[in-house]
């Protein structure tokens, strides 16, 4: 017997609908483990935090910012590609396989133009700029 289930899931057997339930208790009682590899790289991460945060830069004068970043992606091998709007920078992930598909994670990489007042390490080095929005960890992601 076929029913419809919900319309955008199309034709569906209801045997085919109760092994997937089975399958969803099965992981209910018996759950994966979540490997947190990022984790693994939060001393790093913050260190480029900081360091983004120690020199903010306006909105098209990213230069430093630019390099920075060009820099750590060439590290991990990525291909990257600079000049977008004058100071972008696309890194290309390229997969296994040559199915056309990609996944496009973007940061804005600028701060603004107010004086910090902050008492921390890391406090920007550059008068009347701050990255006080949070581009910094964005651009560090």
């Amino acid at each position: 017997m076929e029913r419809r289930l919900f319309p955008s899931m199309g034709r569906l057997r209801w045997s085919g609908f109760r092994a997937i339930l089975s399958v969803l208790a099965t992981c209910r009682t018996h759950p994966m483990p979540i490997i947190n590899r990022v984790s693994d790289f939060h001393a790093e991460l913050t260190e480029w935090r900081r360091e983004l945060h120690q020199h903010p830069e306006l909105c098209f004068e990213e230069h430093w910012t630019s390099d920075f970043v060009a820099g750590k992606l060439e590290s991990l091998g990525i291909e990257v590609h600079r000049g977008l709007a004058g100071t972008g920078v696309v890194g290309k992930l390229v997969g296994r396989s040559d199915n056309g598909r990609a996944i496009g994670l973007r940061a804005d990489m600028d701060a603004l133009p107010i004086n910090e007042i902050n008492e921390v390490d890391y406090k920007s080095q550059t008068p009347g700029k701050m990255h006080a929005c949070g581009h910094d960890g964005h651009t560090t992601m």
